[in-house]
C-alpha cells in the first residue's frame, strides 16, 4: 500500500485527510509546509503520493510540485494531488500543467478522495515501469546469464523489430478477451512504439505515438509530456510542418530498451543465431 505525504498549513485539514487516507488503508505523515514536505521526501524513499493543498504561504502548492519534479522525477515514482478552497479554471490548468493527478475541492468527500488515490496509485505504477526501463537494461542482461541463456548480443535489426511487434500483438490479443484497462500501460506502449521507429532511425508524430495505447488521446498526450520532462523522450516541431510535433527516444532510453528487451529475448531461451 502507498504511503502518504500530505502538506497543508491548516491543522484542522491535516487531521481530516489524515484519518481519511488510513481509514482506506494508507500510512501517512503530515507537515505543515512545502520546505518541510521536501525534507520528508529526500528523507523516506517510502513515499508515492503526495496530496498538497494550494494556497500555502511561503511555497504553494505549484511550486511544491515544480521542486519534487526538479529533485526527484529522475529518482523515485511520485503522483500528486492538489487541493483547494477556490477552484477555478486557471487553478485546474495549472495543476494539469504541473501533471498533477487530480485537482479536488475543498470540503474534500470520502468518495472523492478514494477516486483520486486510485488514479494516483496506478500513475506511480507506470512511473515504476517507465523508471524501470531506464535503469534496468544491464540488470535484465545479469539475470538473463544467471538462467544460463546465450546472451543475444548478435540478435538483428529485424529480428528484434519483429519480436517487439509480436509483444504489441499479443497486447491487442489480450484486450480480445480481458478488459484493457485491466492492463492500461501507455508509457510502455509509446516507448515500445517509439523504440521500433529508432530502429527504422527515424522519428514520429505525437499522434502516432499516442494512438499506439489504450487510453484516450488528451492522456496519452499528457503520458509522453512526462516522459519529455524526464529525459526519455526528445520532441521538436517538424522543420516541414510547424504544426506537427515529431518524438524520438533519447540516447540512453533507447539503449536501456535495447538492453532490456535483448535481455528478455534471452531469457525466453531464443536461439540468437
Amino acid at each position: 500500500m502507498a504511503q502518504i505525504l500530505i502538506i497543508d498549513d491548516s491543522l484542522d485539514c491535516l487531521e481530516e485527510y489524515r484519518d481519511a487516507v488510513e481509514a482506506f488503508g494508507y500510512s501517512c505523515k503530515t507537515v505543515s509546509n512545502g520546505k518541510e514536505a521536501l525534507q520528508a521526501l529526500n528523507q523516506d524513499p517510502e513515499f508515492t503520493i503526495v496530496l498538497t493543498d494550494l494556497c500555502m504561504p511561503e511555497m504553494d502548492g505549484l511550486e511544491l510540485l515544480d521542486e519534487i519534479e526538479v529533485r526527484f522525477s529522475r529518482k523515485k515514482p511520485l503522483a500528486c494531488i492538489l487541493i483547494t478552497a477556490e477552484r477555478s479554471i486557471e487553478n485546474a490548468v495549472e495543476a494539469m500543467r504541473h501533471d498533477a493527478v487530480d485537482f479536488l475541492t475543498k470540503p474534500v468527500s470520502s468518495t472523492q478522495l478514494a477516486a483520486a488515490l486510485r488514479r494516483a496509485n496506478s500513475k506511480v505504477s507506470r512511473l515504476e515501469s517507465t523508471l524501470a526501463v531506464a535503469t534496468s537494461g544491464n540488470g535484465a542482461l545479469a539475470d538473463a546469464k544467471k538462467l544460463g541463456r546465450k546472451l543475444p548480443s548478435a540478435i538483428a535489426d529485424e529480428e528484434l523489430r519483429v519480436f517487439v511487434r509480436n509483444m504489441m500483438r499479443s497486447r491487442d490479443k489480450r484486450s480480445e478477451f480481458m478488459d484493457p484497462k485491466l492492463f492500461a500501460d501507455a508509457d510502455w506502449d509509446i516507448l515500445l512504439e517509439l523504440f521500433v521507429a529508432s530502429l527504422d532511425g527515424r522519428a514520429i508524430p505525437v499522434t502516432s505515438a499516442c494512438a499506439a495505447t489504450n487510453v484516450p488521446f488528451t492522456t496519452a498526450f499528457r503520458h509522453v509530456q512526462g516522459m519529455v520532462k524526464k529525459g526519455l523522450v526528445k520532441s521538436w516541431k517538424d522543420p516541414s510542418d510547424k504544426r506537427r510535433v515529431l518524438l524520438e527516444l533519447e540516447d540512453e532510453t533507447a539503449a536501456s530498451m535495447e538492453n532490456y528487451l535483448k535481455a528478455i529475448w534471452g531469457m525466453q531461451g531464443f536461439d540468437a543465431q
